[in-house]
Order: C-alpha cells, then structure tokens, then sequence
C-alpha cells in the first residue's frame, strides 16, 4: 500500500528501504507500461509506442510532501505525460482511474466514475474500444456517461439509457434568445422519450445511427 511500502520508505533514511522502494518503483512502471501500452497498441495500431516505457519517481517538494511522477522514457529522453498530446493523457489517465483505481483489491465499495464526453477527442475505432472497455469495467463498478456519439452506443444498454434535454431552449426557433436562466434540464428514459416524441429525433440520432 501507498503508506507502508511508498511514503514510509520515502521518508527513511535507510539505505534498503531506498533500494527497496526503488524496486517497487520500478515495478510499478513496467507494469503501467504494459496496461497503457498494450492497450494504446491495439486502439491505435498504425501509431504504436515502440519501445517507450513508463517510468514512476517518487520525490519530495520544497514543503516536505512527498509525490509520484509519471514520465515517459523514449530513445532521446524523459517526457513528462503533460507534454504528450491531448488524446494520449486523457487515455492515459482513463487507464490509471479505471483499471487500478476501479480494481482496488480488498475493496468491496462500488466505485461510481462519471463521464462527461469520453473519448470524444478519439478516432471511431478507439471510441469503439472504449466502449468494450467500459463493458469489463462494469464487473466491478458502475459507470455513468454523456455522449453524441453513435460509436459509444451498445443497444444491450438502452434500458439504461436516458435523454437529457434543456426545456428552456428551442432549436427550432431563434436560439439567440435563450440566456442562461432559461435553463430547465429534464432527464427521461429513451424509450419513453421516444413514444411521447416520435419527432424529435435530434435528441436520439446517435442511437438511431
């Protein structure tokens, strides 16, 4: 656990906790590298990492508290994971959140993860993966998304399925009239959405798609 064997370790002055952290250290980087990786290597084939590794330091601010670094190691040097490209870190942290924060062992809470567009800044075959992803991930915890994307649809999962829509704005009157107050948000279920207005489509086209 992070308190025994990172911080504890961190703060000793003991030559074999530093050994020894700097063991699991090294472990936890290759085991990162190969969670991202294998999986970035199967969304984006034609853009594969290649022999770049994930390595993790632990180090201490001007404060005393001590923190975990992420950076990427490449042929010509170390990258921090915020100079990589937009689609990369939100992947990136999409793994870490959901495949060691959502598989916490002894943890018998259902972690909850809420989100707002995902992959939306993904190609379709990505968003697809994402999707397949979010299908094992729900063995352990639940999961709750926005999306305007037909490529992040799974028509097993409609029953679950809601649309959300601003009363307060008419699209098929002049929008620029609509100000902020006028916002009235109803959330209702699609199949019921559908049955009560067969002709607002716009509201379910990705599902249609």
């Amino acid at each position: 656990n992070i308190e025994t064997h990172i911080l504890e370790r961190a703060k000793s002055d003991s030559v074999s906790d530093k050994k020894n952290l700097e063991g699991l250290l090294l472990e936890m980087g290759r085991n990162v590298t190969t969670t991202i990786f294998t999986s970035w290597n199967k969304m984006f084939p034609q853009r594969k990492m290649g022999d770049k590794k994930v390595v993790i330091s632990c180090d201490s601010d001007a404060n005393g508290k001590h923190f975990i670094e992420f950076k990427l190691e490449d042929s010509d040097g170390y990258y921090l994971i915020s100079e990589r490209s937009l689609g990369f870190r939100w992947f990136f942290v999409f793994l870490l959140l959901t495949q060691y924060r959502g598989f916490r062992k002894n943890d018998p809470r259902k972690v909850l993860f809420l989100f707002d567009e995902p992959a939306s800044n993904l190609h379709a075959t990505a968003q697809a993966q994402i999707l397949e992803s979010f299908k094992n991930l729900t063995q352990r915890c639940r999961i709750i998304y926005t999306t305007h994307s037909h490529h992040l649809i799974n028509p097993d999962w409609l029953e679950g399925t809601f649309v959300v829509k601003n009363e307060g704005l008419d699209y098929n009157n002049d929008v620029s009239e609509y100000n902020a107050k006028k916002t009235n948000i109803t959330i209702e279920k699609y199949r019921q959405f559908v049955i009560k207005h067969p002709d607002q489509t716009s509201y379910f086209k990705p599902i249609l798609d």
